[in-house]
């Protein structure tokens, strides 16, 4: 383990820095981004590489001053304390991971004004607040991941704005409130995970806007109502989790038309009514869960279409008939 005393200042012309996986302790020193009387410390700095290192301590407010910035990685680190609203001067940026790490307080409003930002990754810290509405002024993100940290209030319907949007992953959270319809403005979108909050209320039908997208989870919430019939037009969809919800009325049996569905995850939740036989016709699903609900019925003997299938979980229903000969062709089970 090697502590970090750098003198940056005396490196004015530096355009690159790479101390990744170098075991470095210490803090980030304020030199980093101080402005010398002649000449400006490192305004020339477009990436800074720092993680997976033992750093600890704060992000300095001079940061503030790598105006040529373009990427910074300090990830994997001890970084404690605030993010510095100064990081808005940071206009060039197109990427900032600080993901895992010890970073708390609130996400500063100033990001909003890193227009050029296409990835921010904040995860797995201890940040808290809500989602800022400003984030929706980021119209060339292209992945926004805020996952496992403490935020809490409703997802902001200024996401929609982000229409480049390709990944979107606030998990482990403490958010709630509705989903915002606004999300199915998000055209480019490919992930979706919001699972492990306290969103409530439905499904928004404009979900089914999302046609690019392949995986959705939104387990392990609150959310209420039927399952829409829109999602069955997300044909690019492999994995589909709604499990550990309130959802009730009966499985769409259109979702029989989403062909390349790896996973399909309804456990937990209130559906009625009896499976449908339309789920035969998803060739390429590996898991399909339906236990813990109150459906009744026979089971379809066209589920022995499924010749991918390994994991089929049907328990605690109030399923009756006999077992259809058909699931003894799936051999993968």
């Amino acid at each position: 383990m090697v502590h970090c005393d750098f003198a940056f200042s005396s490196l004015p012309f530096l355009e690159y820095v790479d101390l990744s996986l170098s075991q470095l302790s210490g803090t980030i020193p304020p030199e980093i981004g101080k402005i010398p009387p002649q000449i400006s410390s490192l305004t020339k700095l477009e990436t800074l590489n720092i993680f997976d290192n033992h750093l600890n301590g704060s992000i300095p407010t001079e940061i503030g001053k790598l105006v040529n910035l373009v990427e910074a990685y300090l990830e994997n680190n001890q970084l404690t304390g605030h993010i510095p609203p100064e990081i808005g001067s940071l206009v060039t940026a197109k990427l900032f991971y600080a993901f895992s790490n010890k970073l708390s307080s609130s996400i500063p409003a100033e990001v909003g004004k890193m227009k050029s930002f296409e990835n921010l990754s904040l995860q797995t810290n201890n940040l808290s607040g809500s989602i800022l509405v400003t984030l929706g002024d980021l119209i060339e993100l292209k992945v926004l991941y805020l996952y496992s940290n403490q935020l809490y209030g409703p997802i902001p319907s200024e996401l929609g704005n982000l229409k480049n949007l390709t990944e979107l992953s606030l998990h482990n959270n403490q958010l709630n409130g509705s989903i915002s319809i606004a999300l199915g403005d998000l055209n480019e979108l490919k992930i979706l995970y919001l699972y492990s909050n306290q969103l409530s209320g439905p499904l928004p039908s404009e979900l089914g806007n999302l046609k690019n997208l392949t995986e959705l989870d939104l387990s392990d919430n609150q959310l209420t109502g039927s399952i829409p019939i829109t999602l069955a037009d997300l044909i690019e969809l492999k994995i589909m989790y709604l499990y550990s919800n309130q959802l009730s009325g009966p499985i769409p049996s259109e979702l029989g038309n989403l062909k390349n569905l790896n996973e399909l995850d309804l456990s937990d939740n209130q559906p009625i009514d009896s499976i449908p036989v339309t789920l035969g016709d998803l060739t390429e699903l590996k898991i399909l869960y339906l236990y813990s609900n109150q459906l009744s019925g026979h089971i379809p003997s066209e589920l022995g279409n499924l010749k991918n299938l390994t994991k089929l979980d049907l328990s605690y229903n109030q399923l009756t008939s006999s077992i259809p000969i058909t699931l003894g062709d799936l051999i993968e089970l």
